[in-house]
């Protein structure tokens, strides 16, 4: 297991892995006492995650949370791309978001979707242009932060609470990772250009199935089947999950739960034109007989 963990740089839930120890609650929102003297730009401590007013959901279908409307997808683009990446140069930012596009006319439409996003989420997240670079607000933060903080919390804490920031960060999860609209792929070529999708959905995965270990080893497959069914519906395809999922069932003596999982992924390989599942999944599936 110490060779998945490290491949995911680790996974988190319930009752049966308990302890004593409390979990920061799953959206991360740190409040900021605006009489406490505290400068929001600090570096948040250790033990808390990063704070936000504002969040850009990634791992699952892209939105910008929080604010006073819903942004257009372009305007979307734009803050997911500029609070993902923290700091970026103007050219750079033009270059993501009109991906392919003709050059001439895009700092004006910069402009224009920087005063729709600051008008609906407020200029303190986008603040003014600076030595040619845009400069993500303190408070504007992702959904893969939130998750990274609980996978780091998790590598430095004892079982019982490792689990628990495991399934914190695996909550996050609400679909497959980085999907945006049809029709919107000028905006959001960064991400495929980035492969950020098949970087997360493979961290996601190993995650995942650490998270699961974790619970076999401590002898308890219903929560390893929880944790593994939870991601299965944002990565159908991905056969280290479906496999990692057959063999919880398997622990569980739940030969009826393994063979709907093996179907399941197989029916998800057809969809897609992807072909049979895998010899070790076929083989798992022959041993159960």
């Amino acid at each position: 297991m110490a060779a998945l963990l490290a491949a995911a740089e680790q996974p988190a839930d319930e009752d049966s892995l308990n302890g004593s120890a409390a979990v920061v609650p799953a959206n991360g929102s740190v409040p900021v006492d605006p009489t406490s003297g505290d400068d929001p730009d600090e570096p948040m401590p250790v033990n808390e995650p990063p704070g936000y007013d504002i969040l850009v959901r990634l791992l699952g279908d892209i939105t910008v949370d929080g604010g006073a409307a819903q942004l257009r997808p372009k305007a979307t683009a734009v803050v997911a791309y500029l609070a993902l990446n923290r700091s970026v140069s103007t050219e750079r930012l033009e270059e993501a978001c009109w991906y392919g596009s003709d050059s001439t006319s895009r700092r004006k439409r910069l402009r224009d979707v920087l005063t729709e996003a600051r008008s609906a989420i407020g200029s303190q997240h986008i603040p003014a242009n600076t030595n040619g670079s845009y400069t993500a607000g303190p408070r504007l933060r992702t959904d893969t932060e939130l998750f990274d903080w609980h996978v780091d919390a998790a590598a430095a804490a004892a079982s019982a609470e490792a689990v628990l920031h495991y399934r914190a960060a695996l909550d996050l999860v609400s679909g497959i990772p980085f999907s945006y609209p049809g029709g919107a792929g000028q905006s959001f070529g960064w991400i495929d250009l980035e492969h950020l999708a098949t970087t997360w959905e493979y961290r996601i995965a190993n995650i995942a199935r650490a998270c699961a270990e974790m619970y076999l080893d401590a002898g308890e497959p219903g929560p390893a089947i929880g944790v593994l069914r939870s991601v299965v519906h944002a990565l159908p395809l991905d056969s280290a999950v479906a496999e990692a999922l057959m063999r919880a069932h398997l622990a569980n003596g739940d030969r009826a739960g393994l063979e709907l999982a093996y179907k399941e992924h197989a029916a998800a390989l057809a969809a897609a034109d992807l072909g049979d599942p895998n010899d070790s999944i076929e083989e798992l599936r022959a041993d159960s007989l």
